[in-house]
Formats: C-alpha cells, structure tokens, sequence
C-alpha cells in the first residue's frame, strides 16, 4: 500500500476528502486518511489528506482521475506529482486522457510521497 500526502490550499481536508471519495467511489483500492500533528499550530490547520493507495496501477490511476477533477472544479491549472527523491511529473488540467495514462505510468516509476495541486 502507498501512502501519499495530497497538498492544496482550496479547501479543507474534509471537503476535498468528500469530493475524492465521490469521484473515485468505492470499487478502487483508494481510502482516505487525515493526519494530524499532536498539537494544533497558531493560525494554521496543519491536518494533511493522505490517500492509501493499493498496490494495483487502476487505483493510482483512479486518484489522480479524481484530483484532476477535484483541481478542474477549483479551476486549477496542474496536479504535481512528487517523487521521494525529488522527482516531479507535472499533469496539466486539459491533458489527454492518453497522456494521463502516460503520466501515471511514469508517476509510478518515481516512488511518489505527494501530490499538490497546484494554481499554476
């Protein structure tokens, strides 16, 4: 299983959450888990979704579908995957589907600890 940190200042944990739950539905091997630090910080809602991801490629390939979509509906301009060792892959909201397909298998390739969507 695949932890990965999903980054956005857009909106809260729990409505992106909601959204990816409903986007994604429950036939992927895909759940949601919102981690916090032990102490609140001043100001900031440090609470970071992680996504658990199988080991299966359809289930990785049905989150990022759903950020897409998430990022579409905030009028977002990409999705960043990020690698543990620094790699990047860079989706953009009017890929193809084909590429997004392309993407994936890369992304997957990269050990990927996070992905932040991104206004541009």
């Amino acid at each position: 299983m695949l932890r990965i940190a999903v980054k956005t200042e857009h909106d809260t944990v729990e409505s992106i959450k909601t959204f990816l739950e409903r986007a994604i539905g429950e036939e992927e091997d895909v759940r949601f888990e919102a981690e916090g630090p032990p102490m609140r910080v001043r100001g900031v809602d440090p609470t970071v979704l992680v996504a658990v991801v199988g080991a299966a490629g359809t289930a990785f390939g049905a989150l990022i579908s759903g950020l897409l979509q998430y990022a579409a509906s905030k009028e977002s301009a990409k999705i960043e995957i990020s690698g543990s060792k620094g790699r990047k892959v860079v989706i953009t909201g009017n890929t193809s589907l084909e590429r997004v397909r392309e993407y994936v298998k890369v992304a997957q390739e990269i050990d990927v600890d996070s992905i932040e969507i991104c206004k541009d």
